[in-house]
């Protein structure tokens, strides 16, 4: 026997079923979007990366310092932005790991790159000129 103003128990079931459902529907469309924004992730990577470049062996350059190096190199004596060296990286937005690289290649390379009021980095000319004949 139900009491007054107590809820049925089927009824109850069946929301809290219909809740899940709704739940799950929610999960699997964000789930989704979350795919596609993966893949954009990647196709934007890719579009990003720049062409592939032949440092000197001798350098010891990590592949993160190699494809910054490349994106300075691609874009000499313009300013490049933290957002183009993330897209290239896996700093994922963290400015000092980029300014720790950029130390690490000035001194493997004996190359200068500048610091642009600290929001980027340049390659200038002389030092893209210094670097052509020893790239392949």
């Amino acid at each position: 026997m139900m009491r007054l103003g107590s809820p049925d128990p089927a009824a109850v079931r069946v929301s809290a079923e219909r809740s899940a459902e709704e739940l799950l529907g929610q999960v699997a469309i964000l789930a989704e979007a979350l795919e596609r924004s993966r893949e954009e992730n990647a196709q934007l990577r890719a579009a990003l990366r720049p062409p592939e470049i032949m440092f000197p062996l001798e350098w010891r350059l990590q592949p993160m310092q190699t494809d910054i190096l490349a994106t300075l190199y691609k874009r000499q004596g313009k300013p490049v932005g933290y957002d183009a060296l993330f897209a290239v990286t896996d700093c994922h937005g963290s400015q000092r790991a980029i300014a720790v690289q950029i130390t690490q290649l000035r001194k493997k390379t004996g190359l200068e790159i500048l610091n642009i009021g600290k929001r980027a980095y340049m390659l200038p000319d002389a030092s893209a000129d210094a670097l052509r004949p020893l790239i392949s």
